[in-house]
C-alpha cells in the first residue's frame, strides 16, 4: 500500500488545491500522514491545519451499542473548520469505556455517522455565512 501511495499522492496536489475550502480525510492512525513527500504536499498545498477527530465525541457506536475508539484525521487549508471540528469532536467523550479492537465488526466502521456528518455540514454552513 505504501508503495501505490507514494506513487499516486504527487498527483494528488492539483485536486488538494481546487476550491477554496478545502479538507483530506483519513485514519488517524496510518502511516500515510507519516512520509515526508505527504507532508510536503499538505505543506505546499495549504493544508497546514490538522485535527484528530475521537468518533466516541459523534456516538459512534456497535449495533450492540458499544462505544467504538475510532481516530479519524483532518486537514484542511481553513484553519476555522480545524477548529471547529476540535471543539465539537476533538476530545474523548467516554475514557474507559471504548469496546476493544477485536470485538469490532470492521464493515459497521465504513461510514460516517449521522452526527459527525451533521457537524461537517454545520460547519461547512457557518463557513458560508462568514463569507
Amino acid at each position: 500500500m505504501d508503495f501505490d501511495w507514494n506513487q499516486i499522492f504527487p498527483d494528488m496536489a492539483f485536486y488538494l488545491k481546487l476550491g477554496n475550502y478545502n479538507l483530506f480525510e483519513f485514519l488517524w492512525k496510518n502511516e500515510i500522514w507519516n512520509p515526508f513527500s505527504t507532508k510536503e504536499i499538505f505543506r505546499k498545498t495549504g493544508y497546514l491545519f490538522d485535527v484528530q477527530i475521537h468518533l466516541c465525541a459523534t456516538g459512534f457506536r456497535t449495533t450492540s451499542g458499544k462505544i467504538i475508539d475510532k481516530h479519524l484525521g483532518f486537514t484542511s487549508n481553513f484553519r476555522p473548520f480545524v477548529m471547529i471540528m476540535n471543539q465539537n469532536f476533538g476530545q474523548y467523550k467516554y475514557v474507559d469505556k471504548h469496546i476493544v479492537m477485536n470485538e469490532i465488526n470492521w464493515s459497521e466502521m465504513t461510514k460516517y455517522n449521522i452526527i459527525l456528518t451533521r457537524g461537517i455540514f454545520k460547519v461547512v454552513m457557518k463557513i458560508l455565512e462568514a463569507t
